[in-house]
């Protein structure tokens, strides 16, 4: 399952973990709860406890959990990382500055390497992988998660998921791969594995399931949705599901940041007429309101 901010909680991961999926838990961003006077403390007191719970169920964290490269930075989360033992560790906000056909790719790549490098031998228990929105030349060894523009939130402008992992796949041979955004079939499942993928990613059939987050109101607006009913945010260049009028989304930037959080908390739990949710062209394929269960049967079928 990939991980998707304040929709990855702990009752979704347990219900993929029970359908057979490797789960993702986006545990920083959950257990807020859009609150921001969280102290550092609480917050870790909040993953810590998430991971006990996770763990206590399934007997090991086997789990891709999301985090940014600052928490990657910061020892006090890492450590609560490594006591739990968590298996896989998604990192956020890729400096893309370091990819490939950036002007600046090089200055910064010497930069940013070196210190990835250090984490990497620091954290070597840990399997790690990185959301890419552009193609990567890497070759620090973590597995490359190609986010498309096909995907949900912040992706390549250009650039479809199958049209990166071809190119991917034929710029570092061998390298650990997985297509991250717009999958909503059995056919793209197949595919992508057929070609090599290491997994497939599936967020937003995930997100209109019924042990989600999201309200039955919201789910239900995405079915009534299309791929043409996904906009991208203008400033952020972040695809999502309007539910409300696009200027009020856009304007709420003011209110509560760039990821829009008073909007994203009111397309999530609200009434499916406002707000918005970060969602990828998968959503053409959302028909019903299925158990994880059923989703995983009809994507493997």
């Amino acid at each position: 399952m990939a991980a998707m901010n304040r929709v990855s909680t702990l009752p979704l991961a347990l219900a993929c973990w029970d359908a057979g999926v490797f789960p993702s838990l986006m545990v920083p961003f959950q257990i807020d709860d859009f609150q921001t006077d969280m102290s550092p403390e609480e917050r870790r007191d909040a993953i810590n406890q998430t991971l006990f719970e996770f763990k206590k169920i399934t007997g090991n964290c086997d789990v891709v959990v999301g985090l940014s490269y600052g928490e990657l930075d910061d020892a006090a989360t890492m450590k609560l990382i490594q006591d739990h033992q968590v298996s896989h560790v998604e990192l956020f906000n890729v400096a893309d500055k370091t990819r490939l056909y950036h002007p600046m790719k090089d200055k910064y790549q010497k930069l940013y390497e070196p210190w990835f490098a250090k984490k990497l031998k620091t954290y070597g228990s840990i399997r790690f992988m990185e959301r890419c929105r552009q193609l990567t030349n890497s070759t620090l060894g973590t597995a490359i998660c190609l986010h498309g523009s096909d995907g949900a939130g912040g992706t390549n402008l250009e650039l479809t998921t199958q049209q990166m992992f071809d190119q991917q796949q034929q710029l570092t041979p061998g390298a650990v791969v997985i297509p991250y955004g717009g999958v909503g079939t059995p056919k793209q499942v197949a595919y992508y594995l057929g070609a090599g993928a290491a997994a497939v990613a599936v967020g937003t059939l995930f997100a209109a399931t019924q042990e989600s987050p999201l309200s039955e109101a919201t789910k239900y607006a995405m079915i009534s949705a299309s791929a043409d009913s996904v906009t991208r945010m203008p400033d952020s260049n972040q695809n999502m599901l309007p539910l409300g009028a696009l200027n009020n989304i856009i304007d709420s930037k003011r209110q509560s940041g760039a990821n829009r959080d008073g909007s994203l908390h009111t397309g999530i739990y609200g009434d499916g007429t406002v707000g918005h949710i970060y969602a990828g062209c998968g959503i053409q394929h959302v028909d019903r309101i299925r158990t994880v269960k059923e989703t995983v049967e009809y994507l493997l079928g």
